[in-house]
């Protein structure tokens, strides 16, 4: 029989969750960020190909935290209207306050972005890549990794998360890691106040969307 659900993981377990659903994009990034930061080209193909692969470790990654006796229940976004309001002005606003920083970061330190081209790409393909990498991203950083460590501290509840957006976009440069982090913060404080995934979730899919509908054009 199953032991009765809980929504707090062990170190170890914070550890396997995250080698689980982030240690291939960790290592990717990484080794993109050690190349110099090469162009990233997006496509309709390569959208398939990062949504199969999220598909593949979040099934794994959501057996093994079932395994370890994780409240799955708090894992699953419930839409709603609050919600939908919520999440669409954090994004709009998110996507506007971070664009403005990206654009005075690249002014002021030139180089330190990666090149990103999605020209082409169609519109079904950035709906679908942004709302499973947004459901992807925060149901396991804020749904199982910042709910499962708050006993360990608020601290590092929101630290540990952010830490490990910001290692697998490293990809992005300084600029786009600084930018991501940010949001990531943003992102977890909304979570935490209301202990909710869906604005959250819907909130990053509206800054994936818009962005990626921009570099498509």
């Amino acid at each position: 029989m199953r032991q009765t659900p809980r929504d707090t993981l062990t170190p170890v377990q914070a550890g396997a969750t995250t080698g689980l659903a982030f240690g291939l994009f960790i290592l990717t990034s990484s080794i993109a960020l050690v190349a110099g930061l090469p162009e990233l080209k997006l496509s309709d193909a390569a959208a398939v190909q990062t949504v199969l692969f999220q598909l593949a470790l979040g099934a794994g990654t959501v057996a093994y935290l079932y395994k370890s006796g994780f409240d799955m229940q708090s894992l699953v976004p419930r839409p709603d209207t609050s919600g939908s309001v919520l999440g669409v002005v954090i994004g709009g606003a998110g996507f506007a306050l971070l664009t403005g920083l990206a654009t005075i970061l690249d002014a002021m330190l030139p180089g330190h972005s990666a090149p990103v081209s999605a020209q082409g790409m169609s519109l079904v393909a950035i709906v679908v890549l942004s709302v499973v990498n947004a459901m992807y991203e925060e149901i396991f950083l804020l749904g199982a990794l910042l709910r499962g460590l708050r006993g360990h501290g608020l601290q590092v509840a929101i630290g540990v998360p952010l830490l490990i957006r910001a290692s697998y976009h490293t990809y992005q440069g300084f600029t786009g890691m600084l930018t991501v982090s940010l949001f990531g913060l943003l992102l977890s404080l909304v979570f935490i106040r209301t202990q909710r995934l869906w604005p959250v979730v819907l909130a990053h899919a509206v800054v994936d969307v818009v962005a990626l509908s921009l570099l498509a054009a």
